[in-house]
């Protein structure tokens, strides 16, 4: 071979690989991060496009490219949504309006509306009754914050559809009923309330709010729709446009239960109005300060006993000393005067009002002089 053949070939080889370098460098650019990134909206226009640069025997030859036909293609819509549940109410039964809270977010990359349906469980111990849906559009911190920043809960009339939803948007799902009661419905009963959320096209769609359009579209110029949702529940499948997530009303019944103690508390009524005087105890003789301890036990596990009224009578053979009540939250007391004869008016020692904390004791204490 001639040594200009050689260097010919040589000359050409490394044109070559110059071309073929400034071609594999603008594709390279082409696949940066930034344009796969997760969430890119459906319908969006993906465009890919190269510039081809060398040179011939040191001269600078025309650019190559396919500006003017570029390879493109459409992001195609991906249907993916979250239903939570925040957590199981203790309830009592026979209250009303009574709340659980869901979340519903988009998971998906184009503005979806939700369809909302409420469903009681067949294998739990009681449904609820005068079922509300309530929504509230959150204000992007995914923070429950009701009546703060996330503004206030309405309510859903008819079918319950939800106003469009951006992806990544999260609305707020109050689930408002009645608890029954009657036979069955006791402490540690539990009723399960499942709130599903079915994907539907948004308001701004030529179809508005009907079910998922799943386009089978051919190319890649036209969108496609792709089902990801998992499956929450057994009241829906994977890859259906829809979610759910259960929530559980459970009863905690107040068990308030009273004691009484009886003890004489100085055999010679020596200091019977001082709730700290100390006790000497001794005979239930004439004259002598008596003091009765009535003990009051709420053994439920969460609920407050609330509005607690009690009222107790002093025998016609006393004369009324004192009275003091512990333990309580809130509430008032009402008693006689200090020796006010029992068998001349009615000596009543009465609390009002007062409430009693799951587990909490509390104590009222009354002592009086024997006549």
């Amino acid at each position: 071979m001639s040594n200009f053949s050689e260097r010919k070939r040589l000359a050409k080889n490394k044109r070559q690989q110059a071309g073929l370098a400034t071609l594999i460098g603008g594709l390279m650019l082409g696949l940066s991060p930034a344009a796969f990134a997760a969430g890119t909206p459906a319908n969006t226009t993906v465009t890919n496009s190269y510039m081809l640069d060398y040179t011939a025997g040191g001269v600078a030859q025309n650019t190559v490219s396919n500006v003017d036909d570029a390879v493109t293609f459409t992001v195609d819509r991906v249907v993916d949504l979250t239903v939570t549940a925040l957590g199981d109410e203790i309830v009592v039964p026979g209250a009303v309006d009574q709340d659980l809270i869901f979340s519903v977010a988009n998971m998906g990359n184009d503005l979806q509306a939700y369809k909302l349906r409420v469903m009681n469980h067949a294998s739990d111990d009681f449904d609820v009754s005068n079922v509300q849906i309530l929504t509230a559009l959150d204000d992007g911190d995914g923070v429950f914050e009701p009546g703060a920043d996330d503004g206030n809960f309405s309510v859903l009339d008819g079918e319950a559809i939800t106003d469009d939803l951006p992806t990544d948007g999260l609305i707020w799902v109050t689930i408002r009923s009645s608890i029954p009661s009657g036979r069955g419905i006791d402490s540690g009963a539990v009723g399960d309330v499942t709130l599903i959320a079915e994907t539907l096209e948004p308001s701004t769609s030529s179809s508005p709010h009907s079910p998922i359009i799943v386009r089978d579209a051919e190319g890649t110029d036209r969108t496609d729709t792709w089902l990801a949702d998992t499956s929450g529940t057994a009241f829906e499948m994977a890859k259906q446009g829809d979610h759910s997530a259960t929530n559980s009303f459970q009863i905690d019944m107040p068990q308030l239960t009273a004691s009484a103690e009886f003890r004489v508390h100085h055999q010679d009524g020596i200091e019977c109005e001082n709730l700290v005087g100390p006790s000497m105890e001794g005979y239930a003789i004439p004259g002598a300060c008596v003091e009765y301890t009535y003990i009051f036990r709420n053994s439920a596990d969460v609920t407050t006993a609330e509005n607690i009224n009690f009222t107790n009578t002093l025998d016609t053979t006393l004369k009324f000393a004192m009275a003091d009540m512990s333990g309580f939250n809130g509430g008032t007391i009402e008693m006689p005067s200090f020796e006010e004869d029992c068998g001349l008016t009615d000596c009543n020692i009465a609390i009002s009002d007062a409430a009693l904390a799951a587990g909490d004791v509390a104590t009222l204490t009354i002592r009086a002089l024997l006549k």
